[in-house]
Formats: C-alpha cells, sequence, structure tokens
C-alpha cells in the first residue's frame, strides 16, 4: 500500500523538497515490490497504483472459465478381465468466454487411467476428446468418476459405472511394481458365476508380452495357477515401445505407466486373461 499521512490538526505545508522525497520512495515501493521474483508481483503492483490514481478500480473480474464433460456419465455395463480393459472417450467442451486450462485431473479408482496429458487449454467454444482405459479388476460393482482440474474455475465431473464378473480372477488384481527387482508373484484362481472359488483345472498356455511366466516351485493345487511378473523384462520392452503400442500407457517424462499382459490359458470360460501391470 502507498503510506498515508498521518491525521494532525496543523496545518502542513509540503515543501518542493519534501515532495520530492515522496515520489522517490514511492519508486523505490514499486520497484521493490516488482522485482521480488514472484510470477504475480508486477501485476500486482501495477494494479495497486492503478487503484490508487482512481483507474480501473471498478474494472469487473475476469470470469470463470465453464467446461462441462460430455458426457457427464459413462456407463459401461458388465465387464470381465477375460476381455480386457475397455476404452471409452469424453469430450472436454468449453461453454464459456473465458479460455480454460486443464491443469490435470484426479480419479477415483486406479481402475481408471487417462489417457492423456494434462496442461492443456480450450479456447472460448472449443473442445477436445479425451480417452479413457478402464481396466475390470475389482470384482462387482464398480462406481468411480474423474475429476477434471479446470485452473482458477470450477472443476469438472465425469461418473463411470460398471460391473466385474469373471471365470479366472487373479490376486492381486492390480500388479503394483514391487520394490528392488524381485519379480512380484500373481495367483490365479478359477471361480464360478457366483464368485466363489471353483477347484476346475486349468494351464497357463503362454503369456503376452513375455514377461511374466509360471512358477514352477508354487504348490501345485486344482483351479490355481501362479504366474512371477518381472517388472525388469518390462522396463526393457516399455523402452523400445511407441505410443501406438495400447498395451502401454505413458507418462509425461515418457516413462511407462502401465502395462496389460494377456495371460492365454486352456479353461473354456476364459481362454485369455487381461492382466493389468502398473509401474511406480
Amino acid at each position: 500500500m502507498i503510506p498515508t499521512r498521518p491525521h494532525s490538526t496543523a496545518r502542513t505545508l509540503i515543501t518542493g523538497f519534501t515532495l520530492a522525497v515522496i515520489v522517490v520512495g514511492l519508486g523505490i515501493f514499486v520497484s521493490s515490490e516488482s522485482t521480488d521474483g514472484t510470477e504475480d508481483s508486477p501485476r500486482e503492483s501495477t494494479r495497486s497504483l492503478r487503484g490508487a490514481r482512481g483507474v480501473d478500480a471498478d474494472a469487473p473480474p475476469i470470469a470463470p472459465a465453464e467446461v462441462e464433460a460430455r458426457p457427464a456419465h459413462i456407463s459401461l455395463g458388465t465387464r470381465s478381465p477375460c476381455d480386457g480393459a475397455v476404452r471409452t472417450e469424453v469430450e472436454l467442451f468449453n461453454r464459456g468466454k473465458t479460455p480454460a486450462s486443464i491443469a490435470g485431473w484426479l480419479v477415483s479408482s486406479s481402475a481408471i487411467v487417462v489417457d492423456a496429458q494434462p496442461g492443456f487449454t480450450l479456447a472460448p467454444g472449443e473442445s477436445c476428446k479425451i480417452e479413457l482405459r478402464v481396466s475390470p479388476w475389482s470384482y462387482g460393482v464398480n462406481r468411480q468418476g474423474v475429476e477434471f482440474r479446470v485452473k482458477e474455475s470450477p472443476s469438472v465431473r465425469l461418473g463411470v459405472d460398471w460391473e466385474v464378473q469373471s471365470a479366472i480372477w487373479a490376486k492381486p488384481s492390480l500388479i503394483v511394481r514391487p520394490t528392488g527387482n524381485r519379480p512380484r508373484r500373481v495367483v490365479l484362481e478359477r471361480i464360478g458365476i457366483e464368485g466363489a472359488f471353483f477347484p476346475e483345472p486349468f494351464t497357463v498356455l503362454s503369456v503376452s508380452p513375455l514377461v511374466a511366466f509360471v512358477d514352477e516351485a508354487a504348490p501345485v493345487e486344482s483351479g490355481v495357477a501362479t504366474l512371477l511378473v518381472d517388472f525388469h523384462a518390462i522396463d526393457e520392452i516399455a523402452s523400445t515401445a511407441t505410443k501406438d503400442d495400447h498395451a502401454f500407457t505413458f507418462g509425461a517424462a515418457g516413462r511407462w505407466k502401465t502395462l496389460e499382459i494377456l495371460v492365454r490359458t486352456d479353461c473354456g470360460a476364459c481362454p485369455e486373461l487381461h492382466l493389468s501391470v502398473r509401474n511406480n
């Protein structure tokens, strides 16, 4: 703020010298505010100066962006890890008069992957389609959502629901990279229609890409197979993968985020099982 004079009952005469001191002091104040190294300081100091001069004091604030999701809710029906991840799209539309900067997003479940990069801007009247990848690895009914964050404006929410059923179930259903270079053990179990364990024998025939193998040291049990997932092998394949390889999703720095592994079996109810793998 510009310093104000203290109240006094005595009349004060401002000499030319005193006026010069005040002007110089004001110049020092504005200079120090505009060079403090912060992004908003030059704009804020100019705003304060205009307010002191009575210019643009009543200027209306910039209206927030108005972004909507089309549709606002997506229903994917019944899904199965025997069918793999499902890809769907949502359109973000800027129906306001202010540019909208999509700063990022939050998902309520790791089963949903937003296959896009944050930090893009939608001009007024502009829209873009964003691809979502939903992995059916949480058994039963799933009601989840995505919250797209708009800079200095209200967020945009998208609801997504689906139901998961399967003839073979993986434990864990989401395979997260462990610490160190050790492989991650994944147990596959045959299950019935109601989701209960079903001791019907099955055999793993192959894994694609070749980043997992059957654990021969695991106990033999009817209706069960055990895999060991090699994350080092995944790193090597990801280093030469392209953005068109839909088995992978990648982060902004080019590091792989998720991978879908295809496990072929001799089970008639689930000849192909899709496993979801996530990098740290």
